[in-house]
C-alpha cells in the first residue's frame, strides 16, 4: 500500500503552485473555517494523523494547514482531480492504520 511519503513526493512533483483553495471541512477551534478561502503555495510535510500539510495564506496570514481539509476551488483543474485522489487514497491509509492499532 501507498504511504504517505509516497503520496507527498507524487503530489510535490504533480501539483502546480499557488492555488486558490477552499476550506472544505468543519474545523472546531481551527484557525480557519468552513468556507474560508486560502492560497495554497506549498508543501510542507506529513503526519500519520493528518495527512500533508501546505503552506496557505489567507489574507496577509500564513498556516500551516492539512490538504485533506481543503477543495480546490477550480474544479476543472488538473489541481483538483490530484487532490480529490490523495483524498481517497489517505481515507484507505488511516482506515488502516487505525485498524492495525485495534
Amino acid at each position: 500500500m501507498t504511504d504517505i511519503l509516497e503520496l507527498e513526493k507524487h503530489l510535490k512533483d504533480n501539483l502546480e503552485f499557488p492555488f486558490l483553495a477552499e476550506v472544505c471541512e468543519y474545523q472546531e477551534n481551527g484557525i480557519l473555517n468552513e468556507g474560508d478561502k486560502v492560497k495554497v503555495f506549498s508543501i510542507q510535510g506529513s503526519e500519520d494523523l493528518y495527512g500533508i500539510i501546505v503552506k496557505a495564506k489567507s489574507g496577509r496570514k500564513t498556516y500551516h494547514f492539512p490538504l485533506y481539509d481543503l477543495s480546490v476551488v477550480d474544479k476543472k483543474s488538473d489541481n483538483y482531480k490530484q487532490i480529490e485522489e490523495y483524498k481517497t487514497v489517505f481515507e484507505k491509509l488511516f482506515n488502516s492504520i487505525l485498524e492495525k492499532g485495534k
